[in-house]
């Protein structure tokens, strides 16, 4: 009969924030398999993934065990300074779906005092750059903390379009 093979990711999904692993997962019509970091990854340390703007989104191809990464941003801050000001280590990504083998659909939310962000997103991996755990101008990929960052290092994140507020949709808060 089938057994079960563990695939090898990455070691550096070792450093993920404690209780947030790969909340997004979602099988392509390819077959790849897609999972999304919660949070941004603790990696070199905890203030660099608690200020950063980055998830790795990874990819497995259940055919050859080969697996890729690529780079998704969440928001950012949003608000004045103060306990309603979102800060980047308050952003948490939910659930995943593909709608077909480079798109898909992501939960992005995040939530502090007053200020509440519920989103979905569609996301495109066609043209994102391929990463890994090494080092960009030494410095890990949390470390390059948004798009300038990843821009100066020839790095192109995941297209990301807004699909639906859901809070402005009828979600209750």
């Amino acid at each position: 009969g089938a057994q079960s093979i563990d695939v090898a990711i990455d070691t550096c999904f070792g450093y993920r924030k404690n209780n947030r692993g790969f909340e997004g997962l979602s099988i392509a019509p390819s077959g790849k398999i897609y999972a999304m970091i919660q949070s941004p990854l603790l990696y070199p340390n905890t203030s660099t993934g608690e200020g950063t703007r980055i998830h790795r989104l990874l990819e497995i191809d259940p055919l050859t065990n080969a697996t890729k990464m690529f780079v998704y941003l969440n928001e950012g801050i949003i608000g004045a300074s103060g306990s309603n000001q979102i800060r980047l280590r308050d952003w948490k990504i939910g659930d995943m779906a593909a709608i077909n083998d480079s798109t898909f659909l992501i939960i992005e939310h995040a939530l502090r005092g007053t200020t509440d962000r519920k989103n979905i997103f569609t996301i495109n991996i066609n043209g994102a750059t391929a990463v890994n755990s090494g080092l960009y101008s030494g410095k890990t990929l949390e470390g390059l903390v948004d798009s300038a960052g990843l821009a100066a290092n020839s790095i192109k994140p995941v297209k990301k379009k807004l699909f639906m507020d859901m809070l402005a949709n009828g979600w209750p808060a």
